[in-house]
């Protein structure tokens, strides 16, 4: 395997494993203070905000500065803000912090999602993105293990985040000489693909407001059930572990069958799974099903980006991946707010039923149109 693919994955895991500590750790402290799903859920989405407001500006910057020490940048961001988070006790001041965090780590996935696909050779492309998705999938779920062994009053996961985000800034400085620059984007903007694939778009965004919603108030959705502290990072943790050992057989797969039809499948999982919590309950079934549902709901944007890898190169690729980050904005924004205010009215059911809703608009749309476009287009012819 390329020694850049290797770097940008190794580096995203370790960035994973901070952002696994930091949604259960930092709903823990807000629901500790008193905090209602609302102020929690609408919290969390400052992160997916600044994914949104920060998405047009990566594509112009990395094309006018060294990519590299842009990724570097960005993991270095994400540590000071971190600290930021743990020295300030006043929680309106994490709205703007938390946005300009999802700014910082932006950076770090746009760049290394374009640097891994535009890497990795054709035919093996839906196995590669299903390792990278698995290796994140792994950090996520370390994450939620970290928090759980040290608890939400201690200091430990703030500083193995802060710790971690500067080692992933280190994995990049190693691998500089192996990782591509990227040519200049300023004729490729984000609009052509709300034009041209509006489908994928709307997938990836769909997956951002599972991810958001799920690591946002999963852990209140276990709290409300009657889980303790411990067992309710280990469910994030069980979901997330779906993810691991689902990502590279979903990736061969996308390597083998139309993926249009395994985006279905995926989305039919989802919703039978959001169907079946409520009725599990706190019961021996809420694990299995878990592992299953977030298995499922990660693996479509595995599925989605390697549609795009296969479509798109050059700086239509890094456009791309930064449309899929504008996205991902505004599904974290919608998910967590608004599942969270459904929350408050009707209990923690409402966080498994919200989603199975959305997941059904979602089928309905990849049903009815195709994910790309079916014509030839100049973007997508590819070298690799």
């Amino acid at each position: 395997m390329h020694p850049g693919i290797v770097a940008a994955i190794v580096a995203v895991a370790i960035f994973a494993i901070t952002l696994g500590i930091s949604y259960p750790l930092l709903a823990f402290i807000l629901d500790q203070a008193g905090k209602s799903e609302t102020f929690i859920g609408l919290n969390s989405a400052m992160l997916a905000l600044g994914f949104l407001f920060s998405a047009p500006l990566i594509t112009r910057t990395a094309a006018k500065m060294d990519a590299v020490w842009f990724a570097i940048s960005g993991a270095l961001a994400t540590a000071f803000l971190l600290g930021l988070l743990y020295l300030v006790n006043d929680y309106m001041w994490w709205f703007p912090i938390r946005l300009a965090l999802g700014a910082a780590v932006n950076i770090l996935f746009v760049i290394s999602e374009t640097w891994i696909n535009q890497l990795a050779p054709q035919k093996h492309r839906g196995r590669i993105m299903g390792l990278y998705v698995t290796v994140i999938s792994a950090g996520f779920a370390l994450g939620p293990a970290i928090v759980a062994v040290a608890g939400s009053h201690s200091a430990i996961p703030f500083a193995v985040s802060i710790i971690g985000t500067c080692a992933a800034a280190g994995v990049f400085y190693w691998a500089r000489n192996y990782l591509p620059e990227f040519p200049d984007t300023k004729t490729v903007s984000i609009v052509f693909f709300t034009r041209t694939t509006p489908v994928l778009l709307v997938c990836a965004g769909m997956v951002a407001l599972f991810d958001q919603t799920t690591l946002s108030l999963m852990p209140i959705y276990a709290l409300r059930l009657g889980l303790d502290e411990q067992l309710a990072a280990i469910a994030i943790g069980t979901m997330i572990a779906g993810n691991v050992f689902s990502q590279i057989p979903i990736g061969i797969m996308a390597d083998m069958m139309p993926r249009r039809i395994l985006i279905i499948s995926l989305i039919l999982i989802v919703i039978t799974g959001s169907l079946l919590l409520p009725v599990a309950g706190s019961g021996v079934w809420l694990w299995p099903i878990l592992f299953v549902w977030g298995g499922a709901g990660y693996g479509i944007y595995t599925v989605a980006l390697a549609e795009l890898g296969t479509k798109y190169t050059g700086s239509f690729l890094l456009a791309g991946n930064a449309a899929f980050s504008f996205m991902w904005g505004i599904g974290g924004i919608i998910g967590p707010s608004s599942t969270g205010t459904v929350m408050d009215q009707t209990g923690p059911i409402g966080l498994p039923l919200t989603l199975a809703l959305f997941f059904v608009i979602l089928a309905v749309l990849v049903i009815l149109r195709p994910l790309t476009p079916t014509t030839g287009h100049p973007a997508s012819s590819k070298s690799s």
